[in-house]
């Protein structure tokens, strides 16, 4: 399962926290970042460069490590972009699939990224978003 954890802006950026949720009664491995695709309200793909990073305004990490999913167990990623107005085409769905894996995942998201650029943060065992209040 793929679902929207937390938000954030400051300073024309922005970053969002998502959860996996292994809903397999076995555990699963993953390492690495997630496939990201991007799609129109009409379910058409967007063209984005996607950054692979493990660092960025909102959030720091390691390097891409082995995460170990029990049944019920989650991992998190973050996805950060500008946001000045220059965006075009606003981002509808987030299609996501993890590493490894051939099955994509889709949710409603609706954002619109500057220059159509966004960093992407490696799986994690643990939250990595920083929220500023």
């Amino acid at each position: 399962m793929l679902a929207f954890d937390t938000g954030t802006t400051a300073m024309s950026q922005a970053a969002a926290q998502f959860i996996l949720v292994n809903q397999s009664s076995e555990s699963c491995r993953l390492e690495g970042y997630p496939t990201l695709q991007f799609l129109d309200v009409h379910h058409q793909a967007l063209r984005a460069q996607v950054l692979p990073s493990i660092g960025g305004y909102f959030y720091i990490t390691q390097a891409p490590q082995m995460v170990v999913l029990p049944a019920s167990g989650h991992a998190y990623f973050v996805i950060e972009w500008g946001m000045t107005g220059t965006c075009a085409t606003p981002i509808a769905f987030l299609q996501v699939t993890p590493p490894e894996n051939q099955a994509p995942l889709l949710l409603a998201f609706r954002f619109c990224p500057d220059n159509d650029w966004i960093e992407l943060s490696p799986l994690n065992r643990e939250k990595v978003l920083l929220v500023f209040d």
